[in-house]
């Protein structure tokens, strides 16, 4: 019994030897292999358009950007995905987006950029409803909650907010090391070595290219700004088939099962934030990237999500009080914005962007 139990035991060490070893040094999503973010910002910040090079921490690549940046843009625009791909037509500006950000993020991007003394003139934040389904110390990219934290002290007036320094994030620590152990990792890291081979991983390299136009990867421009991979442009036919199933599922991205009432905490901080940055003498202006037709339908026909609308309504009167400027909607009939105009299900085209945010109601 005991040697079958030692067995046991050392097929067990041995497994989880080659997860955590395969893990480490393929590192799909590069989170223990940083050092890619430093060649990626040096890269932009000579202005150089790189490769991305697939999963990255995007909050330790936005805290490598703003903290190595030699001089301060006008405008800086903060947001998710929604704000990532848009050609922005300012003169000079900067592109912080954080997929999926909550207002957690929004706040650590700010204070990011307040700790790093490249405080903008001009702040654009694209503002999705799903933001205040958390509060401002609880962003969904862990590696730069800290700088929330110090964003919400010094908001809040607090005598802490005078100390700054690296974060030392206890959460980020934590999930690197299941990330270590975890199977799903795993799989993706066998996925990314029969992809693309294991020599790219053992000798990871940041590839330049001298044009922004739609190619096989997604590119990254000087400016923060993000190019869309080709297969990253879908077809109605198979959007619509991606919205149907997500309907069926009855969860939407972040949203999940819906949301029927005002988040007003948050929704609070949020406004505290941007009475902040308007004390400080930056100017603030809102966008409200609109949803693909068929979801927004789903909205207004389903009580469970008609904290969208609301959402909405209440930015509006919320700027409207302050003298903000609200672009876009999340209504697709109010930008204009048809089937044929989404790269996917979530997304508009580049161009598309573009005119749903001139559009000022």
């Amino acid at each position: 019994m005991k040697m079958l139990l030692k067995k046991c035991v050392a097929v067990v060490i041995l497994t989880y030897s080659v997860i955590v070893l395969c893990n480490y040094y393929v590192d799909t999503a590069n989170i223990f292999h940083t050092d890619i973010l430093v060649d990626i910002a040096e890269k932009l910040h000579g202005g150089r358009i790189v490769e991305n090079p697939g999963n990255i921490d995007e909050g330790l690549f936005q805290k490598t950007m703003i903290q190595s940046m030699t001089y301060t843009p006008e405008t800086v625009v903060v947001g998710s995905s929604h704000i990532m791909y848009e050609p922005w037509e300012f003169d000079d500006y900067y592109v912080a987006g954080l997929s999926g950000a909550y207002l957690g993020d929004y706040y650590a991007i700010i204070g990011l950029l307040e700790e790093a003394n490249h405080m903008p003139q001009h702040i654009v934040i694209g503002v999705d409803p799903w933001a205040f389904m958390s509060a401002a110390n609880a962003g969904r990219h862990v590696s730069i909650n800290d700088f929330a934290r110090r964003e919400i002290e010094r908001v809040s007036g607090s005598e802490a907010s005078k100390y700054t320094g690296i974060y030392n994030d206890g959460k980020s620590t934590l999930k690197k090391v299941k990330e270590l152990l975890s199977i799903s990792y795993f799989q993706a890291s066998v996925g990314g070595i029969k992809s693309n081979g294991i020599k790219y991983y053992l000798h990871r390299q940041v590839v330049c290219v001298d044009n922004s136009e739609l190619g096989k990867k997604s590119k990254i421009m000087p400016t923060g700004r993000r190019i869309f991979a080709q297969g990253d442009i879908h077809t109605v036919q198979e959007n619509d088939n991606d919205v149907a199933a997500t309907l069926r599922k009855g969860s939407i991205y972040q949203l999940g099962k819906g949301f029927s009432e005002l988040q007003i905490n948050n929704l609070q901080e949020f406004e505290s934030l941007i009475c902040y940055l308007q004390a400080k003498g930056v100017k603030v202006e809102l966008y409200l990237h609109p949803w693909y037709p068929d979801v927004y339908d789903y909205f207004k026909n389903n009580v469970q999500f008609s904290g969208v609308i609301k959402t909405e309504n209440y930015l509006r009167e919320m700027a409207n009080q302050h003298g903000i400027i609200v672009h876009g909607s999340y209504d697709p009939e109010l930008t204009h914005s048809n089937k044929e105009d989404f790269a996917d299900w979530f997304h508009l085209k580049a161009n598309k962007m573009l005119d749903s945010y001139n559009i000022i109601l």
